[in-house]
């Protein structure tokens, strides 16, 4: 996917028709590099969303636990 997006003149294209996700798929895989992060960066990770300080340093606006539901 990666090489036909890179070689496509209209990219955009390309993304509005994805390939299915094979969930399970996607899942197990996910499950197993998430082990392989550094503990900092995997907290970084989980806090980023509701946390600011941990927003900031990735550059993105934090936003209330009680938004983040809605």
């Amino acid at each position: 996917m990666r090489d036909t997006l890179l070689a496509a003149a209209s990219p955009v294209s390309h993304l509005r028709s994805l390939p299915n996700i094979h969930a399970a798929t996607t899942v197990r895989r996910v499950l197993e590099l998430v082990t392989q992060l550094p503990g900092p960066l995997y907290d970084h990770l989980v806090k980023h969303p509701f946390d600011l300080a941990t927003a900031k340093l990735f550059g993105q606006k934090a936003v209330s636990r009680e938004d983040a539901l809605l």
